[in-house]
């Protein structure tokens, strides 16, 4: 589960095992760090900070920090799989 703030600005990944845990402690404290990207982010760029955050999702934030989106590992093959393929096309 994705925990935003009032403003809509992400602050953690909380488990159900984080949850259990918590201890009465506010839902803010508890969880796991975020990746995030600006929407304009390159593929690398997003890349990068999953690997450096050790996630496969990266949370992408407005320019505010606002939440804007998600994107995965898999969003990531997908999108190298098309340009390897259009690459492939435009060689033919």
């Amino acid at each position: 589960l994705l925990m935003l703030d009032a403003q809509r600005r992400p602050r953690s990944w909380v488990t159900a095992e984080h949850l259990r845990r918590a201890d009465g402690r506010p839902l803010a404290d508890v969880g796991l760090p975020l990746a995030t990207v600006a929407p304009a982010a390159t593929l690398s760029d997003t890349l990068n900070e999953m690997l450096t955050a050790r996630y496969s999702t990266a949370v992408v934030v407005d320019d505010a920090g606002a939440y804007g989106g998600v994107v995965d590992i898999d969003t990531i093959n997908a999108a190298i799989r098309g340009m390897r393929t259009a690459g492939h096309e435009r060689l033919r």
